[in-house]
């Protein structure tokens, strides 16, 4: 949320340019989706008491949808070393081939 009102903002700047003290300033955020991290083994041992959707991240694991550490820091380089390549404020890294 805090992201789409900073965006609405930044938008109505550009419609006033001389009231705005930020020029040229842009707010996105983008997704990494499920990644592959110890954090994901800690939830894949959780009971489902703990967490309700244990079963979903061990499925995650056992048909291959986490997605590699390296492989979303390289994505995320590769998105802002272009920013006018992003699609929306809020957008995920899989958005980006």
């Amino acid at each position: 949320m805090f992201t789409r009102v900073v965006d609405v903002e930044q938008r109505l700047r550009e419609k006033h340019p001389q009231e705005s003290i930020h020029k040229g300033f842009r707010i996105f955020s983008i997704s990494p989706g499920v990644v592959n991290t110890q954090m994901q083994t800690e939830i894949r041992n959780a009971s489902k008491e703990d967490f309700s959707r244990v079963e979903d991240f061990k499925t995650y694991k056992e048909t291959d949808q986490l997605a590699d550490p390296k492989n979303i820091s390289k994505k995320y380089f590769e998105i802002l070393s272009d920013i006018t390549s992003i699609k929306d404020v809020l957008s995920a890294v899989k958005d980006y081939n």
